[in-house]
């Protein structure tokens, strides 16, 4: 049965580029999980979410100001809870250490054979993410613990994502900066057919 990869609300991508801000991190050995402390941008998120009349288990885990993976994990299992008790199937449920902090990249099901078609199933799957995981999951991916948690992680993989892009053809400046190379990647994908950098190293 055809799956589809996990949405990731357009609101996370957006927050995610307006956090793409040169930093100094401190390179770690590593998979880091982000922190407990007080992101203001978490407040927002929060507020967001009270606004949505999310379920109340997303606003309580924004509350404080910042999201733990154990509060994340806890979003993502009642979305999927709430998929497959819609008969949506969903797979790959487990947790990632491979990329800058543990996520769990789930899949589900494109229909729910004779029950919902496509667009029923990616409508109450939505639901599903809106009411239980949409804000959490933004947070956890996009705070300020999250941001240090990647910008570290692509200091690790540096040399290995400009061997990406030199293998791809680009020609890339030593001297640039992780931002630049970043959006390096970006373009390549527009024209490279084939794996693209972040993928290849786990880097965001």
């Amino acid at each position: 049965m055809l799956l589809r990869r996990r949405r990731v609300h357009v609101a996370v991508a957006a927050a995610a580029a307006l956090l793409l801000t040169s930093c100094t991190p401190e390179a770690s050995t590593e998979a880091a999980s982000p922190t407990q402390s007080s992101d203001p941008w978490v407040l927002q998120v929060r507020d967001l979410a009270v606004g949505a009349g999310v379920d109340q288990t997303q606003i309580d885990a924004l509350a404080d100001g910042s999201v733990t993976f154990d509060e994340y994990e806890q979003a993502i299992r009642a979305t999927i809870t709430c998929m497959r008790d819609a008969g949506i199937e969903v797979d790959d449920d487990q947790v990632d250490y491979h990329r800058p902090f543990p996520e769990i990249p789930y899949t589900f099901a494109g229909e729910v054979e004779g029950v919902l078609d496509g667009d029923q199933t990616l409508a109450v799957a939505d639901g599903c993410i809106e009411t239980y995981s949409q804000y959490v999951d933004m947070a956890y991916q996009t705070d300020a613990a999250a941001q240090e948690a990647i910008d570290a992680y692509f200091v690790q993989v540096r040399d290995e994502f400009i061997a990406c892009l030199e293998d791809q053809g680009q020609t890339v400046d030593p001297d640039a900066t992780d931002d630049e190379l970043r959006q390096a990647a970006v373009a390549a994908m527009a024209t490279f057919d084939g794996p693209n950098c972040f993928t290849v190293t786990g880097a965001r």
